[in-house]
Parts: structure tokens; C-alpha cells; sequence
């Protein structure tokens, strides 16, 4: 979209003008929806603007959208308002050489995920996770703007401590999110690509 191209180029108005006037031209759409997510994600990751970004997330919310591909989008925007300007500082992790590894040291109690390392990265980073019974795992990489960049995983797992090697050469710098669902279990984190 051109208005990607103006915000990679530092035109966050005159991005925010075709937002705008998507919004105005094509009211209730689908491209009216999207217009207003990046507008967001813009004022939130461009102009740094975390109080307008609440107000067009406001807006957002108020539409009560069900599709799932929203949803998502809503808690990703979420996330990042309410972590704007932290990017954490643990740096959690385990060497590996292989894509994915099961570490079966001892089962874990509680799934979770941890925190890449390292983090910023270029152009390799590992992402641990842990589960304590057999279940489908999902692990995905966004953009910013919600958009799916890269699926890590997405099968059916056996208890214990897992390691993803995420190779990112093909993208551009900036801030990813990572989200994993294991069954009722979902989390989000954010990863910095640095170039």
C-alpha cells in the first residue's frame, strides 16, 4: 500500500492523509477497518503518539468486530499500547543447533514462552517455549501491522521444553511480534530486527 511506502520513507502525514481518506471515501468496509489498524499502528510505532493511538484504538473497539483476522489485530494493538516504550531486557535462552528442540530435562509445570535471544537480532534469533502435556502448538511471527511474516510452528507437540531458530534476512528492521497458543494458553511478545 502506499501508505506503507510514505511511513518507510518518514511521511507519517501524508500516510495518515490516505488513511483518512479511506476512511472517509469507503465508510464500514473492509478497507475502512484496515485503514483504521494502521493508522494506529502508525501513530503508535511512527509518531510515538501513544495518547492519539488510544483514541483510534477507542474508535476501533467500538465498531465490536467478531472476524478473527480483527480480533487478533485488537489484541496485538492492545499489547502495544499498553508495553509502549518497554521492550524488555531479559535475555533468556538456550544454543542449539538444530531449527527446533525438545530439551527433556524435566517436564514443565505451566506452559509458557520466553523471551527470544538474542534480542535485537540479526539475522538469527532462538524463541523457547514449554508445555507440560501433549498439545497443538502455534507459534507465528507478525508485523506490526498484524500481518503474518513467518509460521515457526504448527503441530501437534509432546510435553517439554522446546528452542525455534527464527532466521529473519528477509526482513526489514524493525519491531516483530510473536504470538504462541497452546490450547487456552496464548502469548504475545515483541522482537527487534536491527540491520
Amino acid at each position: 500500500m502506499l501508505a506503507g511506502i510514505y511511513l518507510r520513507n518518514d511521511k507519517y502525514n501524508e500516510a495518515i492523509n490516505l488513511y483518512d481518506t479511506i476512511i472517509d471515501q469507503y465508510p464500514n468496509s473492509y478497507a475502512s477497518v484496515n485503514a483504521k489498524f494502521e493508522k494506529f499502528f502508525a501513530t503508535l510505532n511512527y509518531a510515538k503518539n501513544s495518547t492519539l493511538a488510544s483514541n483510534i484504538l477507542s474508535e476501533i473497539q467500538s465498531l465490536n468486530l467478531t472476524e478473527e483476522e480483527y480480533l487478533m489485530r485488537l489484541e496485538f494493538a492492545d499489547y502495544l499500547l499498553n508495553s509502549f516504550g518497554s521492550y524488555g531486557s531479559q535475555y533468556l535462552g538456550k544454543s542449539s543447533n538444530s531449527n527446533q528442540k525438545n530439551v527433556q530435562e524435566s517436564l514443565p509445570k505451566e506452559c509458557s514462552l520466553l523471551e527470544n535471544y538474542p534480542n535485537p537480532f540479526n539475522p538469527t534469533t532462538k524463541i523457547s517455549y514449554q508445555l507440560p502435556n501433549a498439545a497443538l502448538v502455534t507459534l507465528k511471527v507478525y508485523d506490526l501491522l498484524g500481518r503474518e511474516v513467518a509460521t515457526l510452528v504448527n503441530e501437534e507437540k509432546q510435553p517439554g521444553k522446546y528452542e525455534v531458530e527464527f532466521e529473519a534476512s528477509s526482513l526489514s528492521s524493525g519491531i516483530y511480534l510473536y504470538r504462541i497458543i497452546i490450547n487456552d494458553f496464548v502469548k504475545t511478545m515483541k522482537m527487534i530486527v536491527v540491520k
